[in-house]
């Protein structure tokens, strides 16, 4: 069904008050479905039947402006972006575009076979103009978006996204053998594959196609040797060029950078301060925004180094498998090796970093054993001071003369008596305390004071502690609520009698003396019973052994409470420290007790990680753990060994090239394959001789962050293709830069 021209009139009308631009209204009308679209591209195939200018024909109908819009305002970011977008699809789509067109028009033969056989036109003919109409609309769109974006000259984007088309097909040709043959044969291949790239490339018809071909054979042989050596460098470095800015200007460099440094940081497991990470970022934006990549995992390696002081090498930093081996063999080879100087340093650097936080702890420069014994003097002191002050407790209760004051014995004993029947646990009152409790009741002339009543519960606590009998503990506590009971009930009948005020010395005074010696005396029989360090100290045990029990293989629980003693115990602070020092210098004699002193990450590690994270909690500062984790990262940086890489460690590197060397006349004799063999094996020991010199050690030795020139980085991958830029591409791109110049 057609649309009336009135229809389309009050189309454009609206598009126009929405601010759309006549070329956008115009390639809209084409892509519109339905109705309303067919109309529109039915005017303009029969404008072109007639042979008319299609769109030119519609817009002058309809009058609407074909030509981009002007503007001397300046587009801004995402109007540029916008632009790109477009342009990259428009490119992209063109360079492989006669593909589409070459299946259309095969529909288009069989569909006119078909309208032929039957005699009806039952099938459309018409795919394919419909299809460059399509096209033709699109890059109108581009077009006002250029404009509208301020852009202006060459459309890199579109030759980004031609490029990015082409690049498959142009890759195939290979590298420029040298000389004139190597030239010739090369750009006979880029010929071809420029005739190839043109033949896919759209057309508005045959004899457009022929010319692709013609022009894009041509452009892909000059293309290939002009672009290989001319015009790579230049595209490349103007188009990084371009986007860069691009990518400075909206922040995605920053952003880059930040990402490239946090990526890293979570893959080498490496804990970096917040200082430390933030200057990285400044680093690493600075590289990006000059076009340079950075290896970000190697990046922090270096900074964890740098940090504590210390020069890697190369293998070290990057952990590349092939270069540690080769640093390796090449450091067994001579005693002035700077490789060899640099690997027996780096031992020395870690034994250093050890001994450093051991001196930080403040603990003792002295032996092991004597540490221990000064921490086990402090432990001892702590439970003497314990003493005294328990001591002092119990004589100011015995001082206080509410220790007089009288309390109903009888009325105690029946109480306590009729809770043990209920119980029946009156058979289970044994020894003193059966005695004391008879004496009372025996006696009509007994008097039961305060300070009796805490003579009796002395005698009680002394029971209980040697008794296990679960019912004679049981009655024990009974006899004991009771008196205090007693106690408490003689407080309230004696309230507002003289001496019985707590500021006056009176019972509730007394009372609580009493209770605050007894809590005193038995928090130090709980310390002395929870932490066994302790209890060792008081009995005079032997300090050679302390370390491994109380420490290496000690209760965690057990390290903390010693801890919280220790904090609390004059000197403390300075047995603290000479404790992290001990289990610090333990870690180092694990790590470098065996191959003749040598640094072991291994040894670091499995010492570190058998002590365990709760002990190191327990024992040591937050950042004393961070700096052993520093320590272990360094270590593994430095000696650990990385995966793939092949040392030889029995130190037959330097052997083995003189073996090649007398070999290499030996199979040189050989009849037929002398030739040939000797000279791969002769390659081979002089490449050893060569990587051994000492100009390359050094350079090894050197250690810097691999920096990759003219990269991409820097660009969000959006960006990127949106540019139509890859990363690291092909030196074989450039002959698909001068076959899509040349098609142009």
């Amino acid at each position: 069904m057609a649309v009336s021209k009135r229809a389309i009139e009050k189309h454009i009308a609206n598009r126009r008050a929405k601010g759309v631009s006549d070329p956008v209204i115009i390639a809209e009308l084409m892509k519109s479905p339905g109705a309303l679209g067919n109309s529109v591209n039915g005017f303009m195939l029969d404008a072109k039947k007639a042979g008319l200018n299609p769109t030119q024909e519609f817009a002058k109908v309809f009058g609407l402006n074909t030509k981009p819009t002007q503007t001397a305002k300046k587009g801004g970011f995402l109007d540029k972006v916008g632009s790109v977008i477009t342009s990259f699809g428009d490119g992209l789509k063109e360079s492989v575009g006669g593909i589409k067109q070459a299946d259309l028009y095969l529909k288009d033969k069989v569909s006119q076979g078909i309208n032929a056989v039957t005699g009806r036109n039952i099938a459309p003919t018409d795919n394919l103009d419909k299809y460059n109409l399509g096209r033709k609309a699109e890059d109108m769109v581009r077009t006002e978006y250029r404009a509208k974006a301020g852009l202006k000259g060459t459309d890199l984007s579109k030759l980004g996204g031609e490029i990015t088309g082409t690049v498959p097909i142009m890759m195939g040709g290979g590298t420029m053998g040298a000389g004139a043959k190597g030239a010739a044969k090369f750009m006979g291949k880029e010929a071809v594959l420029g005739a190839t790239s043109g033949a896919i490339r759209e057309a508005d018809n045959a004899k457009h196609r022929a010319q692709n071909m013609a022009l894009e054979g041509i452009g892909g042989a000059v293309g290939g040797v002009a672009g290989e050596k001319l015009v790579a460098p230049v595209t490349r470095k103007v188009g990084s060029t371009i986007a860069r800015r691009a990518a400075n200007k909206s922040g995605a460099t920053a952003r880059s950078a930040e990402q490239l440094v946090d990526d890293a940081i979570r893959t080498t497991n490496i804990e970096v301060p917040p200082a430390a990470r933030q200057q990285m970022v400044k680093e690493a934006e600075q590289f990006l925004k000059k076009g340079k990549a950075v290896d970000g995992p190697a990046f922090v390696r270096k900074n964890l180094l740098d940090r504590h002081g210390i020069k890697g090498t190369q293998g070290q930093i990057t952990r590349d498998p092939a270069v540690w081996t080769d640093e390796h063999e090449l450091a067994k080879r001579g005693a002035n090796n700077p490789l060899n100087s640099k690997h027996i340093e780096n031992h020395q650097q870690l034994d250093e970093l050890m001994q450093g936080l051991v001196r930080d702890t403040g603990a003792a420069p002295t032996e092991s054993y004597e540490r221990i014994s000064s921490t086990f003097k402090t432990l001892k002191g702590a439970d003497e001071a314990a003493q005294n002050k328990v001591g002092e407790l119990y004589d100011k209760a015995k001082s206080l003369s509410g220790n007089d004051a009288q309390l109903n014995h009888l009325r105690f004993i029946n109480n306590a008596t009729k809770d043990l029947e209920d119980n029946m646990l009156g058979s289970f009152v044994k020894g003193d305390t059966m005695k004391a409790l008879k004496g009372m009741f025996d006696d009509p002339d007994f008097v039961l004071t305060h300070g009796k009543s805490e003579e009796l519960i002395k005698i009680i606590n002394a029971r209980l502690r040697a008794t296990t009998d679960g019912s004679e503990r049981q009655a024990l506590g009974i006899i004991k609520d009771n008196l205090s009971k007693e106690v408490d009930r003689s407080i309230d009948e004696m309230t507002g009698l003289i001496g019985n005020g707590p500021s006056d010395g009176g019972l509730i005074a007394a009372k609580e003396a009493w209770q605050e010696a007894r809590g005193a005396a038995r928090q130090r029989f709980e310390d002395l019973e929870s932490v066994p360090m302790l209890k060792a100290a008081v009995e005079d045990v032997e300090p050679d052994k302390a370390l491994n029990k109380f420490l290496i293989n000690g209760n965690v629980g057990d390290i903390v409470r010693t801890v919280d003693v220790l904090k609390n115990a004059p000197g403390g602070d300075q047995a603290i420290a000479d404790l992290q020092g001990t289990v610090i210098e333990h870690f180092l004699a694990q790590a470098t007790k065996s191959n003749n002193g040598a640094f072991s990450p291994a040894g670091l590690n499995k010492a570190i990680n058998s002590f365990g994270n709760q002990r190191m909690r327990a024992l040591f500062t937050p950042e004393q753990i961070a700096r052993l984790n520093d320590i272990k990262q360094v270590a593994d940086i430095l000696v650990q060994q990385p995966l793939g890489a092949h040392v030889n460690h029995s130190n037959t590197g330097s052997v083995l090239i003189k073996q090649l060397l007398g070999l290499v006349n030996v199979v040189g004799s050989i009849p037929r394959v002398g030739g040939m063999a000797s000279g791969l094996m002769l390659g081979a020991a002089n490449k050893a001789k060569d990587i051994s010199t000492l100009g390359t050690a050094a350079k090894m030795a050197n250690g810097q962050v691999p920096i990759t020139k003219n990269s991409s980085l820097g660009l969000t991958p959006e960006m990127l293709e949106m540019m139509g830029l890859v990363q690291n591409v092909s030196t074989t791109l450039p002959a698909a830069t001068g076959a899509a110049m040349s098609g142009q």
